[in-house]
């Protein structure tokens, strides 16, 4: 899965840095463009590592890469580990 991972300059092997898992919305959007209102920068600046996934169907990466799970939300391009249980 693509994604980004910000590390503060106080994480080591040592001292790792408490870690926050931050799903963007969607399943249309992604991490690769900036802005001010969804800053990473600021929880790594409070000693957070912060990953920030891209899951399958993210935009910025092409066509295919949308057009491959378009109209399968929660089916194949979907992680098992994040698709609801079924009854």
């Amino acid at each position: 899965m693509r994604g980004w991972l910000a590390l503060p300059d106080t994480a080591t092997a040592d001292t790792p840095a408490p870690l926050l898992l931050w799903i963007h919305g969607g399943p249309l959007s992604s991490w690769n463009t900036w802005s001010w209102r969804w800053n990473p920068w600021l929880l790594v600046a409070r000693g957070y590592a912060v990953m920030l996934p891209d899951p399958a169907l993210s935009t910025g990466y092409g066509d295919d890469f949308i057009r491959r799970g378009w109209g399968r939300w929660g089916k194949e391009p979907t992680p098992i580990s994040w698709r609801s249980p079924t009854p």
